[in-house]
């Protein structure tokens, strides 16, 4: 597996468009940017908090597993 995860704020921003952009009944999101950032935290979203999630595998048996390569956004940007 590749874990590929991106700085929190950049998850943020990116997650908050693409729900915003969604219908309503499809998971969409109404509210402003500001309202988006605590419910994201909270795990008031679809999905659960980005900490939640994070720690769902970097706290778990796959965090050992040589079958999975964690890397991060900004690791594989070009400089």
């Amino acid at each position: 597996y590749i874990y590929l995860s991106r700085r929190g704020r950049d998850a943020c921003v990116s997650f908050f468009h693409h729900l915003s952009h969604q219908a309503v009944e499809d998971g969409g999101y109404t509210g402003t940017f500001e309202d988006f950032v605590v419910d994201w935290t909270s795990g008031s979203v679809p999905f659960g908090s980005w900490s939640a999630h994070l720690k769902s595998w970097h706290g778990s048996e796959a965090a050992h597993d040589p079958r999975v390569l964690f890397l991060s956004y900004e690791d594989l940007k070009v400089r």
